[in-house]
């Protein structure tokens, strides 16, 4: 892409909770040397903008769509030559990005030296950037623009006239019939909640009534549920910490098994069908491509698509389950360095390092970092305070939209129809006001959000995308779902009666 003065930016995406570690390792690895070999492609421009734990996201559109499109037209035009060995190699980087992570977590941190210390998180980081490289390709393929969605939705419209049937035959046909973590969590609750319904049964109404205080104590007596609850977390809990933490804890998960209960759900039936669920998926998928008489080269991109369906999901939990493993060595750095885990976390590697093994460390930039910075490509990899700061983000342009809209607009993610209360639901710490029947909205969902999810009659965000969380994860609970509103967190608030059609993908307020 030639060289331009950059005028604006579009702002594309918001989240909660999180420091310029670990996300700014989105544009270092999409700007960098592997991401450039795997695609052909660098990005030059984009940022990040952080304020008071909050970020939010966005890129140039031109080279968005420029880079996307070229990704796509490589699957297009080498097909299983470009796209089998960047999968094998994803996978590779992942399980060394866990054996990495999980050295540094099994290591005794307070006996390392500062430099036996830094070798150990280098050789991580190392790891950490290639995979990143990888992983990051299915964000340019399919977020914002639309590039997979729409390639395969254009197909299938020469097939089927009904949007609606589009949308169906797309969903179908992408989704993928390997289990997520969140499902293997969601199956490994349920046999715990089944066997307190077989053993235990007595126990089932102390479940619905008590607190989650009460149920803790309670459970001491019940050293059986007790053990395999703790085993659960201890397996499973990492998913919770997202970008910066902390973890689901053991109390997290007596919650959540309480809620099993509280929702009556079918234990027994639903662990019968879960697996049976992906069995009907590729037998669905096999009529749909006979049917539709989907020739051989449109099938392997439809397989392509439920290979990003997973795959892009997969390796964002590698990543939360990695910086879960390393969190002791940044509060050992914390420790060392004098700094609280947030001002570590404000600090590129470079930077880290100097202060780590030089003492060499600014304060008064990083505390001002802590409250509102950027960080971009353009120009070169920079961090933005000050005045510097406030001329960047004049490039982002004020978002204008109408709070009186009866009715809001997007894509559809899992087919359905859903009436309820409104729940707007930014970060874990608004959990506790999403009940059984709810209408989740978010800017986007993420695995911490799970325990709201679960509650929710239908799924509404801001952000969109074939491999989106709220995507992704609707598909797998089978939750009406619309994405991609653009502004559904600005237009509703909490308590508004909606009815989500999730089959034409609009929502309208009662």
């Amino acid at each position: 892409m030639p060289k331009k003065n950059i005028t604006t930016y579009k702002l594309m995406a918001e989240d909660y909770n999180c420091c310029l570690f670990p996300v700014f390792m989105v544009w270092r690895a999409s700007g960098g040397k592997t991401f450039n070999k795997v695609v052909g492609k660098r990005m030059k421009y984009g940022f990040f903008d952080f304020k008071d734990n909050n970020w939010r996201f966005g890129g140039l559109v031109e080279e968005w769509e420029e880079v996307g499109g070229h990704i796509l037209k490589r699957i297009i035009q080498e097909k299983e030559k470009f796209f089998e060995p960047f999968k094998r190699n994803l996978l590779l980087l992942c399980d060394k990005l866990i054996e990495a992570s999980i050295k540094i977590n099994k290591s005794i941190l307070p006996g390392k030296s500062n430099k036996q210390l830094w070798k150990m998180y280098s050789e991580w980081m190392d790891v950490w950037e290639q995979m990143y490289a990888y992983g990051v390709v299915f964000v340019f393929l399919d977020f914002d623009v639309p590039h997979v969605s729409n390639y395969l939705k254009k197909y299938l419209s020469n097939k089927i006239e009904s949007q609606e049937e589009i949308d169906r035959a797309f969903i179908d046909l992408t989704t993928p019939s390997e289990a997520s973590f969140n499902q293997q969590e969601e199956a490994s609750l349920l046999k715990i909640a089944a066997m307190v319904r077989k053993n235990y049964s007595k126990l089932i109404n102390d479940f619905k009534k008590k607190n989650s205080d009460e149920l803790t104590a309670l459970l001491r007596k019940h050293p059986k549920i007790q053990s395999l609850l703790k085993l659960h977390a201890r397996k499973f809990g990492w998913i919770g910490f997202g970008w910066s933490g902390p973890d689901w804890k053991y109390e997290d998960f007596v919650v959540s098994l309480a809620d099993v209960f509280k929702r009556n759900v079918a234990v027994e039936k639903k662990l019968k069908e879960m697996p049976k669920e992906k069995i009907y998926i590729k037998i669905k998928q096999k009529q749909l491509f006979k049917e539709l008489k989907i020739e051989k080269e449109h099938e392997y991109y439809f397989k392509v698509a439920q290979d990003i369906l997973f795959l892009k999901p997969y390796r964002k939990d590698v990543l939360y389950h990695s910086y879960s493993l390393v969190e002791p060595m940044m509060q050992e750095f914390s420790r060392r360095l004098g700094l609280s885990i947030k001002q570590v976390k404000f600090l590129l590697p470079e930077e880290l390092k100097i202060a780590f093994l030089r003492g060499q460390i600014d304060l008064g930039i990083l505390n001002q970092r802590t409250k509102h910075c950027a960080y971009t490509l353009e120009g070169g990899e920079r961090v933005m305070i000050g005045k510097e700061l406030e001329s960047f983000l004049k490039k982002i342009p004020e978002e204008k939209i109408d709070v009186r809209v009866k009715e809001i607009k997007g894509s559809v993610a899992c087919s359905g129809k859903a009436r309820g209360a409104v729940k707007l639901i930014f970060s874990a710490d608004d959990l506790p006001k999403m009940e059984d029947g709810d209408i989740l909205v978010s800017p986007a969902t993420n695995p911490n959000l799970m325990p709201a999810i679960r509650k929710a009659a239908a799924i509404v965000t801001n952000e969109g995308g074939l491999t989106c969380h709220a995507a992704i994860v609707s598909r797998e609970f089978n939750i009406p779902c619309v994405i991609g509103t653009g502004i559904a967190t600005k237009v509703l608030k909490d308590g508004d009666l909606v009815e989500v059609d999730a089959t034409k993908g609009i929502i309208r307020k009662l």
